[in-house]
Order: C-alpha cells, then structure tokens, then sequence
C-alpha cells in the first residue's frame, strides 16, 4: 500500500492514477467555479491548473476558508431568490399602458422597445430592473395587449402584461 501525501489518499491497487484535490482561484470552464473544491487528476492539475493560477492545492485552512465562501455565496443566493420572487409578485398584478400614435392603416409609428418598456416598469414598481431580464423578442408595433416574460433570477420569472392604446 502506498500512500500519497497530497491528495491524503490510500493506494490499494496498481495503476491507480491519484487525483489531486484543489481549490479553484477562478471560474474554469467544466472544471468549477471560483472557491469550489475540485478533484482533478493529477496532469491536468499539474501541467494546466497551476501553472496558470486557475487553482492552488487544498490545504485544511483553503478548505475552511473555501467552505465559508460557499455558505455566503449560498446565503446570498436565497436572500436574492427571495427579492426576486417578492418583485415577481409586483410585476404579475401590474399593468403598464403606453400611448401610442398609429397610422390609417393601423400599425404604430415607431415601435415600442426593450428600453421604453424598462424604463415605464421601473418607475412603477421604484426599482431598476437589469435590461436584458427582459425577454422581447421584437419590438412591439401593434395596439393591443402583449405578454413579456422578466427573468428575475435564474429560478424566478414574472410576466408582464402591456397594453399598448391608440394616442387620443
């Protein structure tokens, strides 16, 4: 039997290849992200991960410190759920109307876009909204009512009823 000393692993069978245990410095595309503990094999962590300073190899103290990193991101993730879904419920009981002037054959003048539509939802519900949470495929050129989805967080979307009326 032999013992690895970095990855504090036993070895009970030849060719066993002995993964390293690190702690990511950055985000690593289909590794992990920033502060995640990672087992990786040994190569690909000696011969990419560390050269780079994508990761350093966890010791007891990165593996706390790592640890609590992980509890505040967690916290801070529900903390945000929660704003996200109290904002959603805003946005579901809210209508916005715009005003519009429409040609004689009936299609707007203009359009109303992605930013007019932020801009009117932010004034309502007193609180700025990230513009690209917006799904709106085109802009809107028609009279009448539309839906629009809010993707608030990655787990919590809203959707927005707009009433677009004839400018008198």
């Amino acid at each position: 039997m032999v013992y690895c000393r970095k990855a504090n692993l036993d070895i009970n069978y030849p060719g066993f290849i002995v993964p390293m245990k690190l702690v990511l410095t950055q985000d690593v595309q289909h590794v992990g992200k920033k502060h995640d503990v990672v087992v990786v094999k040994r190569g690909h962590g000696r011969n990419f991960l560390l050269p780079r300073g994508l990761a350093t190899i966890a010791t007891p103290g990165l593996l706390a410190q790592a640890q609590i990193i992980q509890t505040k991101k967690e916290e801070r993730k529900q903390k945000m759920t929660a704003k996200a879904k109290e904002l959603a419920q805003k946005i579901k009981d809210l209508e916005l109307v715009f005003e519009a002037k429409v040609t004689k054959k009936g299609p707007l003048f203009g359009s109303i876009s992605r930013h007019d539509v932020m801009m009117k939802l932010a004034k309502e519900i007193e609180f700025k909204i990230d513009p690209d949470a917006l799904i709106l495929e085109a802009p809107i050129k028609t009279l009448g009512k539309h839906r629009i989805k809010v993707q608030l967080s990655s787990e919590v979307e809203a959707i927005l009823h707009l009433v677009v009326k004839k400018q008198a």
